[in-house]
């Protein structure tokens, strides 16, 4: 991953960078439980029940406007991986189903509780890796993080996690260069795709994965032939289309005018998805 932001150091020059004073920056990590709130997110079924609960911890006030500008003047200036889909500017769960059309097995799993098995420990020493001097890997570490890990809901935890999976997506990607196939991470969903003993082959997978400290969710699990829910889109051999629960949810009765026009922009953004990098 070639970074082009490291040469950055604790200095006045940064502070002036980011828009916060040294001292502003300081109060900000000394109160930091003040920054963050408790959120429950809820996923829905088609028929409107609820799915799914988590408890996310968002950031704000200055904290969050602050993780938003460290995403513009470093982050985001990082060159991921095409096989890093999620959480980066122009990249999306439609181009990570994209990477796996005209393939005829696919292999998907989950990374349990992922932004919570990623500590400040992990963060810190994927900036180091990354050349940052350990004063600024630092405090970065310490921006981003809330009581020792990862939050989920914070602008800038999509990007330290891509940061801190950089290896593991890294040994996984060549181990299916070698064995002719493709290879995508959407934030903790994991896609393999191709032909030939997939079940030997997501059982490396996995078996990288864990080597990095993680944990997979069994349930979310699967070998799929043909026709496949791939982050949220439904992929055939040549195309991609919303799944039936998206399409049967959109025709809901109950939606808002904000929750219909969403809807359509994402059906939209598929179709052009078909008609553009999924073609080629």
């Amino acid at each position: 991953m070639e970074n082009k932001a490291n040469k950055f150091v604790v200095n006045e020059s940064f502070f002036k960078r980011i828009g916060f004073s040294r001292a502003k920056v300081e109060n900000i990590i000394v109160n930091i439980e003040d920054y963050y709130y408790e959120k429950t997110e809820k996923k829905y079924n088609a028929d409107g029940s609820v799915r799914k609960e988590r408890i996310i911890h968002p950031s704000k006030w200055d904290l969050k406007a602050l993780q938003s500008r460290l995403n513009q003047i470093i982050f985001r200036r990082f060159t991921y991986p095409s096989a890093m889909t999620g959480g980066i500017s122009g990249r999306s769960n439609i181009t990570n189903a994209c990477r796996h059309l005209g393939t005829p097995e696919r292999f998907v799993t989950d990374i349990q509780q992922f932004f919570p098995s990623i500590n400040h420990h992990h963060v810190y020493r994927a900036l180091i890796s990354l050349g940052f001097v350990p004063d600024m890997a630092r405090v970065l570490t310490r921006l981003t993080t809330y009581r020792g890990f990862l939050p989920q809901g914070a602008p800038t935890s999509s990007y330290i996690a891509n940061i801190v999976m950089h290896d593991a997506d890294a040994e996984i990607d060549a181990y299916c260069k070698e064995h002719d196939l493709f290879y995508s991470r959407y934030i903790d969903d994991i896609t393999i795709s191709g032909s030939g003993d997939l079940h030997t082959h997501g059982a490396a997978v996995i078996r990288i994965i864990c080597q990095y400290g993680f944990s997979i969710n069994r349930r979310k699990t699967h070998r799929k032939i043909g026709k496949a829910d791939i982050t949220g889109v439904c992929a055939y051999t040549n195309k991609l289309r919303p799944t039936d629960e998206q399409i049967a949810r959109s025709k809901s009765h109950d939606l808002t005018e904000r929750q219909r026009k969403g809807f359509a922009s994402y059906f939209i953004a598929i179709e052009n998805s078909n008609r553009t990098h999924c073609s080629g």
